[in-house]
């Protein structure tokens, strides 16, 4: 009896440290990857703003419910479900006078609810999005150059 007592109580303490170490991790997560296209932004912003051509680019899962939150001439964001809380995605069209192209930059806000396993699993979030991000970039940036 003592040894399940001992069992349950170590359990409980081990929980709520980790809780308490999470609760430093902040709620939001957010990465941005950028690169330079010489294009138009009405070019970035047709490929960009249909989400049926994303396939042709974005190798990240395509979810149906996609809310366009904006879609203004210098940036677009939409809202993804993502598992128990939501993402941002937004794309910036950055023009500098004197150059003959733009820098396109996508972002991703991940919101994050107080569980440990999800704070935790956010510190993976630059591992597993950021490559994916990068080559949605390249290959819009391909497409867009032809």
């Amino acid at each position: 009896m003592r040894f399940v007592k001992l069992a349950v109580i170590s359990f409980v303490l081990l929980f709520v440290v980790i809780t308490l170490i999470s609760l430093f991790i902040p709620s939001t997560v957010k990465i941005s990857k950028a690169i330079n296209i010489h294009t138009s932004p009405d070019s970035v912003w047709s490929k960009v703003g249909n989400k049926q051509s994303w396939p042709k680019w974005n190798r990240l899962s395509i979810n149906e419910q996609i809310d366009w939150i904006k879609k203004e001439h210098d940036e677009h964001i939409a809202r993804i479900p993502a598992g128990s809380s939501y993402m941002l995605s937004g794309w910036r069209c950055i023009l500098y006078s004197g150059t003959d192209s733009l820098t396109v930059q996508w972002y991703l806000d991940i919101s994050l609810k107080w569980y440990p396993w999800e704070k935790f699993r956010s510190l993976l979030f630059e591992k597993t999005y950021g490559p994916e991000m990068e080559q949605g970039l390249t290959n819009l940036k391909i497409l867009l150059e032809k």
